[in-house]
């Protein structure tokens, strides 16, 4: 039995953390709400995550943070607030960038990036919520309603921006996703 190695995903997960990184460091639950963005309408999605209280959860990021830690391209500071440091460039970086669109790939980052700029760990934590709950159900106040039951200590306040917030990412980056147009089924 043969296991290949996953070079193109190292890539695309250290490209993510370099562009979304701010003076080389980004909050870990921050990561792992962008890069649910950046994947959540790729038929072939490369990470699987699971819907948790705290948030969005992948074990493959999981698995692919600590590889890019055994090749020294970033380094993980696992305290109470989990934070990553880029540290250097991977040297296979340059080697596999071919096997995917890296335009479209950094013009969709760059998407992300203007929607998301100004937001805090917790406002992504709500619209990568908001997009897990919208799987499985359509009407938009029972999505409003399960948000809070989920997550108890948020206010009506926060919830209303975070959906409204949620409905302009659709619109503007997810053409599959279509907004909820009535609060009734």
């Amino acid at each position: 039995m043969s296991f290949k190695i996953p070079w193109v995903r190292y890539i695309k997960l250290f490209k993510i953390i370099s562009f979304f990184a701010e003076n080389k460091e980004i909050n870990k639950k921050q990561l792992n709400d962008l890069l649910f963005l950046t994947f959540i309408d790729d038929p072939k999605a490369e990470y699987d995550f699971s819907f948790y209280a705290h948030g969005i959860y992948s074990d493959e990021l999981e698995l692919d943070l600590e590889m890019l830690e055994n090749f020294h391209a970033i380094s993980i500071d696992r305290d109470q607030s989990p934070k990553i440091q880029i540290l250097d460039e991977p040297s296979f970086i340059h080697s596999s960038q071919e096997a995917f669109n890296q335009k479209e790939f950094e013009e969709k980052l760059l998407k992300i990036k203007d929607l998301t700029a100004g937001r805090d760990t917790k406002e992504l934590e709500l619209i990568s919520s908001l997009f897990f709950i919208e799987k499985n159900e359509k009407n938009t106040e029972l999505q409003k309603k399960l948000l809070k039951e989920i997550k108890p200590n948020i206010s009506k306040e926060l919830i209303e921006t975070s959906f409204a917030w949620f409905t302009e990412i659709q619109e503007k980056l997810f053409s599959h996703f279509k907004p909820n147009q009535t609060a009734s089924a």
